[in-house]
C-alpha cells in the first residue's frame, strides 16, 4: 500500500523539518538493508526515520480501522478520511487524519534523539 504523493510529499517534508532527511534510505534495497539490520537492534546507522513514520501512521490506522486499511487501494491517510466522511455526522465536517503525518514525524524525532 503506497501514499498518495501528496501525502507521501508531506511526510518527506516533515522529515526534512525536523532535520532527519539525511537518515532517510534513498532506494527499496537500502530500506531493506535496513530493516534485516535491525533484527539484532535498531541503531543511528539502521533507523530510517521515514519509513518508521510511514508504519508508525499505517499502525495507528489499523487500529482504528483494521485490517480494512491494509487491503484497500491507495492511500491510507486518504481512504481513513474518506471512510470518516462517509460515517461523519457532523455537518461541514472539514476533518481529515492528515495531521497524523505531524506526530508520526515527532515520533520518529524522539526514536532517533535515543538511538546510539
Amino acid at each position: 500500500m503506497r501514499m498518495c504523493m501528496t501525502h507521501w510529499d508531506t511526510l518527506k517534508d516533515a522529515i526534512k523539518a525536523r532535520g532527519l532527511y539525511e537518515a532517510v534510505s534513498h532506494s527499496g534495497k537500502d530500506v531493506a538493508a535496513k530493516l534485516v539490520d535491525q533484527n539484532t537492534g535498531v541503531t543511528s546507522k539502521n533507523f530510517d526515520p521515514l519509513m518508521y513514520a510511514h508504519n508508525r501512521i499505517l499502525e495507528n490506522l489499523m487500529s482504528i480501522g483494521g485490517a480494512a486499511v491494509m487491503l484497500q487501494d491507495g492511500c491510507p491517510i486518504c481512504y481513513a478520511t474518506k471512510v470518516h466522511d462517509a460515517h461523519c455526522k457532523e455537518e461541514g465536517c472539514t476533518f481529515t487524519y492528515d495531521g497524523w503525518i505531524d506526530k508520526a514525524a515527532d515520533e520518529a524525532l524522539e526514536v532517533h534523539k535515543g538511538l546510539v
